[in-house]
C-alpha cells in the first residue's frame, strides 16, 4: 500500500509546488471548515446560555410576582390550585410548579401541580432551597442532573411581615430549547455541507483550469514549434525551388532540346510554380500568426491599382472563355489607405479563383461607394456554394470538395491568407453566393476622395 501511496503523495507535493494557488484553495477550504465548526460550537453555547438566562429570568419573574399576592390558606387553596394549572398551561417549560408551607418539623407541600406530592413533608431542601431561604428577596436556581434532558429548579421564599412562611419551587425543562438548537444545528449542518461541497467543486474545477492552462501553455509551445518549423522548411525549399524552375525554364528555351523534354520541362515548370505558391502560402501563414507580417500602407486610387493589375488576368480568362471586365458606378471616394503588395495578392487570390471556379459566363469587378466606403465585388458565374459551404469559406486548410472540384488543385489557404491582410488593413471581406448560380465576393474599405 506504501508503495502505491508515495509516488501519489510525491505527485501531489510536486503538482502543489507548480501551481501553488492549489495549496492556497486547500488552505481556504481548510479554513473555512473549521472556522465553520468553531463558530458552530460557539453559537451552540451561546444559545444554550441564552436560554438558560431567558427561562431563570422568567421564572424568577413568575415567583416575585406570585409572592406578592398569594397566600396559603385553607379559603386560597382553590384560587391557588387554579393559578398552577394556569401557569403550566401557559408556560410549556414548567413541568412542576409547587407551593410549600413552613411547618416546625420542615416544609409541608400545600398545593402542586403534582397532586401525589400535595400533603408531603420534605426535611431537608436543596442547595437552592436553602439559599431561597437566607435571601428571602430573590429567586434561586440549580441544575438537575438528568442524562437525557436539562432540568433547572427554582426556589423563591414566601414571606409576611419579613418572615418566611413558604417557598415556590418551580421545576422547568429546556428539552423544547435544546429541540429548536438541535434542529437550528440540522439545518446549519446542510448549509455547511453545501459550502463544503461547493468549495470542493470550485477547488476540482480550479485544478481543472490549471490543467487546462498547463496544456494551453503546452499546446502553444507545440504549436510555436510547428510554425518555426514551418517558417524555417519554407525558406529552405524556395532555394531549390528556384534552381528547379531555372533549369525547367533553360530546357525549355533550348534550341537543341526535342520537343518531348520541352513538354516534360513545361510540366516540371507547372508543379514548382504550384509547389512555390504553396511555399509562400506557409510563409504567408507564419507570418500573420507570429505578427511579423510587414505593412508598407500608403494611399492608393483603387480603380487604377486594379485597371493595372487586370492584364494579369485576361490570358486565364481567355483560355477560359471568359468575359472579364471592371465596372465603376459614380465613385466619389476611391482612395484608401493599403499596402500595394499585399493588396496585389488580395486581388490574385480573389480574381484568380473566380477564374478558377467560373466553367462559362464571365467574371467581372465592380467598384461603388456607400457613403464614405469603397466596396468592391468581385462576381463570378461559376458553380456557388451552399449555405454550409459559405460558413466555412474562409477558414484554413478548406476547400469545397465535390465533382465539380475535384480536378481543381488549391490549398486551402489563399482565402484565409486573403482575409487577414484585408482585415489588417481595416478592411472586411464577405461572400453572398447561389448554388449552381455564382458568387459574390464582397470587400469594403474605408475611403477618402
Amino acid at each position: 500500500m506504501f508503495t502505491k501511496l508515495f509516488p501519489s503523495l510525491v505527485h501531489t507535493y510536486e503538482r502543489l509546488k507548480k501551481h501553488p494557488q492549489l495549496f492556497w484553495t486547500i488552505f481556504v477550504s481548510i479554513v473555512i471548515t473549521v472556522s465553520f465548526i468553531i463558530v458552530a460550537q460557539l453559537f451552540i453555547s451561546i444559545a444554550q446560555d441564552a436560554q438558560e438566562r431567558l427561562i431563570n429570568v422568567r421564572i424568577g419573574s413568575i415567583q416575585d410576582s406570585l409572592s406578592e399576592f398569594v397566600v396559603l390558606s385553607e379559603e386560597s387553596k382553590q384560587d391557588v390550585d387554579h393559578a398552577i394549572a394556569n401557569l403550566i398551561l401557559s408556560n410549556p417549560t414548567i413541568i412542576d410548579f409547587t407551593f410549600y408551607t413552613k411547618e416546625q418539623a420542615g416544609f409541608k407541600v400545600f398545593a402542586s401541580s403534582d397532586k401525589a406530592k400535595v400533603g408531603t413533608m420534605v426535611s431537608e431542601l436543596p442547595l437552592a432551597g436553602q439559599m431561597a431561604l437566607s435571601d428571602i428577596r430573590n429567586s434561586y436556581t440549580q441544575e438537575l442532573q438528568n442524562p437525557d434532558q436539562r432540568f433547572y429548579q427554582t426556589f423563591r421564599s414566601l414571606t409576611k411581615e419579613s418572615e418566611i412562611v413558604g417557598l415556590i419551587e418551580t421545576t422547568q425543562t429546556l428539552s423544547q430549547a435544546d429541540l429548536m438548537v438541535e434542529n437550528n444545528i440540522k439545518k446549519g449542518l446542510v448549509v455547511f455541507i453545501f459550502i463544503l461541497l461547493l468549495v470542493m467543486f470550485l477547488f476540482f474545477r480550479h485544478s481543472k483550469i490549471i490543467d487546462y492552462t498547463t496544456l494551453y501553455e503546452e499546446l502553444k509551445q507545440v504549436d510555436q514549434l510547428k510554425d518555426d518549423f514551418i517558417s524555417m522548411a519554407s525558406h529552405e525549399l524556395k532555394t531549390p525551388l528556384t534552381a528547379i524552375r531555372g533549369y525547367s525554364e533553360y530546357i525549355t528555351e533550348g534550341k537543341d532540346i526535342p520537343e518531348e523534354y520541352k513538354e516534360y520541362s513545361r510540366r516540371i515548370d507547372i508543379s514548382s510554380k504550384q509547389l512555390a505558391t504553396l511555399v509562400e502560402d506557409m510563409l504567408d501563414v507564419s507570418r500573420i500568426q507570429q505578427g511579423r507580417m510587414q505593412f508598407d500602407m500608403k494611399r492608393i486610387l483603387v480603380p487604377d491599382f486594379i485597371k493595372n493589375i487586370l492584364p494579369d488576368f485576361e490570358q486565364l480568362a481567355k483560355e477560359k472563355n471568359l468575359k472579364l471586365s471592371l465596372e465603376q458606378e459614380g465613385l466619389k471616394f476611391a482612395h484608401i489607405e493599403g499596402d500595394e503588395t499585399r493588396l496585389r495578392q488580395v486581388f490574385v487570390n480573389i480574381v484568380g479563383n473566380a477564374i478558377k471556379y467560373t466553367k462559362q459566363g464571365e467574371v467581372k469587378i465592380k467598384l461603388l461607394n456607400e457613403d464614405h466606403v469603397l466596396e468592391v465585388r468581385v462576381i463570378d458565374s461559376g458553380i456557388g456554394m451552399s449555405e454550409e459551404e459559405r460558413k466555412h469559406l474562409f477558414e484554413k486548410f478548406y476547400r469545397i470538395k465535390n465533382e465539380e472540384t475535384r480536378d481543381i488543385r488549391g490549398t486551402g489557404l489563399g482565402l484565409w491568407i486573403t482575409k487577414q491582410l484585408i482585415e489588417k488593413m481595416d478592411g472586411t471581406l464577405s461572400v453572398e453566393s447561389i448554388k449552381g448560380t455564382g458568387t459574390h465576393i464582397i470587400i469594403r474599405f474605408k475611403a477618402t476622395v
